[in-house]
């Protein structure tokens, strides 16, 4: 069922499907990785880091600490800038005719 499914022509060529590297996956997984081998005591600027940040923050409230409000506002800031430039660079690519229709 479901070779008949990826063979139909209605199907995505399997060539424009992403699949991260192996290397970005690892990358993420890195932060919760290392906590968990080694608790990281948290310093304000591992907060303004997108993804090691929400690990410190979610290990803070699974430990039951106290967190001081600028290490939450560090962390979501961090994290809605990168998420803003992600967007502002494909929203460029999507202007772009090529990439939209292959041509």
């Amino acid at each position: 069922m479901l070779a008949e499914a990826l063979s139909s022509p209605s199907s995505p060529d399997m060539s424009t499907i992403f699949i991260p590297p192996p290397a970005a996956q690892i990358i993420c997984m890195l932060p919760g990785l290392i906590g968990s081998l080694a608790p990281i005591k948290g310093q304000w600027w591992m907060y303004a880091t997108p993804f090691l940040g929400q690990h410190l923050l979610l290990a803070d409230i699974m430990g039951g600490k106290s967190m001081p409000a600028v290490h939450v506002v560090l962390s979501v800031a961090a994290t809605l800038a990168l998420a803003g430039l992600l967007l502002q660079g494909f929203t460029r690519l999507l202007r772009r005719e090529r990439i939209i229709f292959g041509r």
